[in-house]
C-alpha cells in the first residue's frame, strides 16, 4: 500500500499444487492467485508478487521507496537485483518493531480481521448449517477487503507510525520516559527508531545469514491466506 492511500490488489495463496481459478470467483479486481504445497509464501511467489503486483501497480516515478519488514524472503538476490534495476530503494524496518513501525499493522490488519469476522458472521446467518469453503473465500474476503482497506485506514497507518507525514514523535519516549502503555524503550530496547538504513557492513552480512540468524517466518496471514 502507498502513503497516498492507494492499495495494491491482494495476493491470495492456496495450499495446492496447481491453480484452480474457480477458487477466485468474486475476488477483488486485480487479485493475484498463487499456490504452494503448504499455503505459505516462498521465494518464487514473493518474486511473482513483486513483479506482477507491485511493479505493475505503483506509479512510474523513480526512484521509489519500498518499506518492508525483515522477513527472510526479502533477503533474496534476485529480488534485490530486480529492485535495483527498477530504481526501487529498499528500506527494511528494524527487527522487533513492526508492531510500532509498520503501517499495515497499525492501520489495516485490525480493521481487516474485524471485517473478516463480520463478513463470515453474515454468511452464516444467511446460510444456516454451511461452513465457509475455499470456494466461498474469495468473494467473502473481497467484501472484507473493501470494508477495511480504505484510504483513511491506509493513510492513518502511515501517519501513526510517523512515516508520512514524517514525524519522529510517535516513536519517542517522552521527557519523563513514559508513554501510554509500555514504552518503546521497554518493548524494543530502543529509545527511538533510527530513520536510516543499516551500514554497508551490516548489509553485506545479510548475504551470509545462517538459518539461526534469519528472522522467523510470519504466521499464516489469514486464516488469512497471504495478503
Amino acid at each position: 500500500m502507498c502513503a497516498t492511500g492507494i492499495t495494491l490488489p491482494p495476493f491470495i495463496i492456496f495450499d495446492r499444487k496447481s491453480h484452480n481459478f474457480q477458487l477466485m470467483s468474486g475476488e477483488t479486481p486485480g487479485t493475484l492467485l498463487g499456490s504452494s504445497t503448504n499455503g505459505w509464501i516462498d521465494q518464487e511467489l514473493f518474486i511473482l508478487r513483486f513483479c506482477k503486483l507491485f511493479l505493475m501497480t505503483v506509479p512510474k516515478v523513480r526512484p521509489l521507496l519500498l518499506i518492508m519488514d525483515g522477513h527472510s524472503l526479502h533477503y533474496n538476490p534476485d529480488f534485490i537485483r530486480i529492485a535495483a534495476k527498477e530504481q526501487i530503494l529498499i528500506f527494511v524496518l528494524p527487527p522487533n518493531t513492526t508492531h510500532l513501525t509498520q503501517p499495515l499493522d497499525k492501520g489495516c490488519f485490525g480493521p481487516l480481521k474485524s471485517a473478516w469476522k463480520a463478513v463470515c458472521h453474515e454468511f452464516y446467518c444467511k446460510n444456516p448449517g454451511r461452513v465457509v469453503s475455499r470456494y466461498d473465500f474469495s468473494a467473502l474476503f473481497a467484501e472484507a477487503w473493501k470494508r477495511a482497506m480504505t484510504q483513511n485506514n491506509v493513510t492513518g497507518g502511515f501517519k501513526v507510525t510517523g512515516i508520512y507525514a514524517f514525524n519522529r514523535n510517535p516513536l519517542k519516549v517522552d521527557c519523563h520516559g513514559k508513554q501510554e502503555g509500555q514504552s518503546l524503550l521497554q518493548e524494543t530496547g530502543l529509545a527511538y527508531i533510527p530513520m536510516y538504513s543499516a551500514d554497508d557492513e551490516e548489509r553485506r552480512s545479510c548475504s551470509n545469514l545462517s538459518l539461526e540468524d534469519e528472522p522467523p517466518q510470519l504466521e499464516r496471514s489469514l486464516s488469512e491466506g497471504d495478503l
